[in-house]
């Protein structure tokens, strides 16, 4: 899968594991499923199979000298992707399985962003694998997620700026007209805007890629407005204060902050600073552990509201500490941080998590959709690595803390027992052969010694 003659890190060792072993469970299990029950006839599963895909994809994409070929059968890669591809060119962007509700019309933004971002992707690929057909329909994707994304209809725009909601349908009259766009929603949108701007699978103009620097312009300042004490709220009324938000709040500001006004620049530091303090008190707090969000979507097609389902949690907050990273400018505030031992604490708590056997997270519960966060942590690590001298360090503390993690899982107290009696009978096994030896010898030097007396006494009679 590797160049041999490459030396490895650990996080593109960490990556190559994570792509064998997410083989592994395609081709054992016939189909991308984890801990997650699926009506299969209810549900596309596009987006879980393209999150399990988007991993193998984007390490090519990150280190295209690493990566030449993947772990997992072409022809299954392909067949998967088409999969994908072909339920979002005749259904749209609906989430199934993450919010599976038959009967409802409504589109996902969070899916037309993903969908965005893996149709480029895809796009890449099929040119290195020489797939005309792939080519063509990562292209129809492509740009049927940018125009769902662009179209007036299924965002706010506004003298307060842009953002977006988890559905298209983000209002409904009542007594009052209710907005229902979120921070979350919209930081996804503008991360995925970013990053295809330049996309060969679109290949926009100058007029298009205008209009959508301006989006990205009006969303960052709709975001910075979103600050209540230095932590970036989920609404306009600043009253949702989940660190979810802050942390793709934040990551959407760097991921932009080439096309953000000077204005919203200047007031990222201080959302930095109080990030760090927020994830430090959580790592105290809570540790890193197996995490999930609920966020809130409403929409007219449902009576109810929706408890959607956010898996990111640390995998997001190692992504966005990583990203950190991209801006030389805030180097001198990092460094007056205790931002290196922070992002050594998420690293060192997230690869406790992992499972020791199968190489994927977590322990206990198998979710696919946290792989695809981690890759590109990892990845954008490694990067970060080899352009600012980042380097892991592990700490005693930490050491004995993963030595208790590891002695609570029975799989491994079995593997360690088996482990010891092994080498303990070696043990018993060398002692007995050389108790054997020395008897032998012991026989030998007294054999030997008494030929030399008898010698001695010979001569000494003569």
């Amino acid at each position: 899968m590797i160049q041999p003659e490459i030396a490895l890190s650990s996080n593109i060792q960490i990556v190559e594991a994570i792509l064998k072993a997410l083989a592994k469970v395609r081709t054992e299990r016939n189909g991308w499923y984890d801990s997650e029950e699926e009506t299969i006839e209810l549900e596309s599963l596009a987006f879980k199979i393209g999150e399990s895909l988007r991993p193998f994809l984007i390490a090519q994409n990150y280190f295209p000298d690493y990566f030449t070929i993947f772990p997992l059968e072409k022809e299954i890669i392909i067949k998967d992707i088409n999969k994908v591809l072909i339920s979002i060119k005749n259904n749209g962007f609906y989430p199934s399985p993450y919010s599976p509700i038959p009967e409802v019309d409504d589109q996902y933004t969070d899916f037309a962003a993903f969908c965005l971002e893996f149709s480029d992707l895809v796009f890449r690929y099929s040119q290195m694998i020489n797939s005309r057909k792939l080519n063509q329909l990562s292209q129809i994707t492509a740009k049927k997620a940018l125009t769902f994304l662009i179209d007036n209809k299924n965002y706010l725009d506004d003298d307060f700026g842009c953002r977006w909601a988890g559905t298209n349908l983000f209002l409904r009259e009542r007594k009052i007209k209710e907005y229902y766009t979120d921070t979350y929603f919209t930081s996804l949108v503008i991360i995925a805007l970013r990053k295809v701007l330049e996309s060969p699978a679109l290949a926009l103009s100058e007029r298009e890629k205008d209009k959508i620097r301006g989006l990205l312009r009006k969303s960052g300042k709709w975001i910075i407005n979103r600050v209540d004490l230095g932590l970036i709220t989920g609404d306009e009324k600043k009253t949702n204060k989940k660190l979810i938000y802050t942390t793709w709040g934040l990551r959407a500001l760097i991921e932009t902050y080439d096309t953000q006004e000077e204005s919203v620049r200047k007031q990222i530091s201080p959302i930095i600073t109080a990030f760090l303090k927020e994830v430090d008190n959580k790592l105290d707090r809570d540790t890193v552990s197996l995490g999930q969000e609920y966020l809130t979507i409403l929409s007219p097609t449902v009576e109810e509201p929706l408890y959607y389902e956010d898996r990111s949690d640390w995998g997001g907050i190692f992504l966005t500490l990583v990203s950190l990273r991209k801006l030389p400018e805030i180097d001198t505030l990092l460094e007056s941080t205790n931002y290196k031992q922070i992002i050594d604490a998420v690293y060192n708590g997230l690869m406790l998590l992992r499972n020791p056997f199968t190489k994927l997270w977590y322990k206990d519960k198998f979710i696919l959709s946290i792989h695809s966060y981690l890759t590109e942590g990892f990845l954008l690590y490694e990067k970060q690595a080899k352009d600012f001298g980042l380097t892991l360090g592990v700490t005693s503390g930490m050491i004995r803390t993963a030595i208790r993690e590891t002695l609570k899982d029975d799989a491994i107290l079995s593997s360690l027992q088996h482990l010891v009696y092994s080498k303990l009978l070696a043990t018993s096994r060398q002692a007995k052969e050389s108790e054997i030896i020395d008897r032998e010898m012991d026989k030998i030097k007294t054999s030997s010694e008494k030929k030399i007396s008898k010698k001695r006494n010979k001569n000494s009679s003569k």
